[in-house]
């Protein structure tokens, strides 16, 4: 028999269950913040539809240090 058929099949799955493993963490942090994102944004403009509201911004002081 070859050497390599007498190993264990533990040292055989472990690196195989590893990369599933981290494949899966990956995705589902994928899905939580894009979830968190999307129902968050949807939240947001649904408590305060002014969000969406295109005008211009209050009057202030100018944002150019230069303008007088």
């Amino acid at each position: 028999m070859s050497e390599t058929l007498d190993l264990p099949l533990f040292t055989l799955a472990l690196p195989l269950f590893t990369a599933v493993f981290a494949l899966a963490c990956v995705w589902a942090v994928f899905w939580i913040i894009r979830l968190a994102v999307r129902y968050g944004v949807n939240d947001a403009i649904r408590m305060n539809p002014a969000l969406l509201a295109a005008r211009p911004p209050a009057p202030s002081e100018p944002q150019d240090p230069t303008h007088r």
